[in-house]
């Protein structure tokens, strides 16, 4: 019986691989413009072994998603986790997020993308680690950060403004973020800050100045009478190259 049930599971991780595999190719190929690096995968028992089962207690991070700290190869890493949402609505693209993240990993201003696991439902991401975690907290979740010199501050904003500049120039197509906010944002033991989280970013056509989409985001962080727009999934908006 047990090993009925394990040739099942791994029978479902291969479905899985093979579906997600297909997805991410298909973003990486339209997001680069076919010219992206290799990303490397890992199994979802390095994963698990990682997280213990993604345990609460190795959770650092709620939102759409989950932070889990963990190790792989004795190396400490950030594991992200997509909840399985209870709506027909899901605003994120998890291949998005993978194939954005793997195009600004070389930026040293963005959370380095280590890889990925595709034997999920969804694919996990695995990132390097930042010591002091997300600006919004430090130490882990629920600790408010401190107050930071202003020194600190300029030196933070100016360093997620050269990384929105990246993201905005450097790919044959124009991306905005649309979830800038002080969790998707993180800090490494050298307060140097990394921008994360990709999965609601969205490519403006070449030679277009802004593409129709629905409203998404997080309220609170975003233009307010564009996120005015938030109260029916329906709506939808033009984002807008800001130049």
């Amino acid at each position: 019986m047990l090993c009925s049930s394990r040739r099942k599971k791994k029978k479902q991780h291969k479905i899985n691989f093979q579906k997600n595999g297909s997805l991410l190719l298909e973003e990486l190929i339209a997001s680069s413009g076919g010219k992206y690096n290799p990303i490397r995968t890992f199994s979802s028992h390095q994963i698990l072994e990682a997280t213990n089962n993604f345990h609460g207690s190795f959770a650092i991070g709620v939102d759409r998603f989950v932070w889990y700290k963990g190790t792989i190869e004795n190396r400490a890493v950030l594991i992200k986790y997509y909840k399985d949402e209870p709506f027909n609505f899901d605003p994120d693209n998890f291949y998005r997020d993978i194939a954005v993240s793997s195009m600004m990993s070389s930026h040293k201003n963005v959370l380095k993308l280590l890889g990925c696991c595709l034997e999920f439902p969804r694919p996990v991401l695995v990132c390097e680690y930042p010591e002091k975690g997300a600006l919004a907290y430090i130490g882990g979740a629920g600790e408010v950060i401190k107050p930071l010199a202003w020194s600190v501050r300029l030196k933070i904003a100016k360093e997620i403004a050269d990384a929105v500049t990246y993201l905005h120039t450097e790919f044959p197509r124009t991306i905005i973020h649309r979830d800038l906010k002080l969790t998707n944002i993180f800090l490494d033991e050298n307060w140097t800050a990394k921008l994360s989280s990709f999965s609601l970013s969205i490519p403006i056509p070449e030679g277009e100045l802004g593409v129709e989409d629905i409203v998404c985001g997080t309220q609170g962080f975003g233009e307010p009478h564009y996120m005015e727009n938030m109260d029916s999934i329906k709506n939808r908006l033009m984002v807008t190259v800001i130049t």
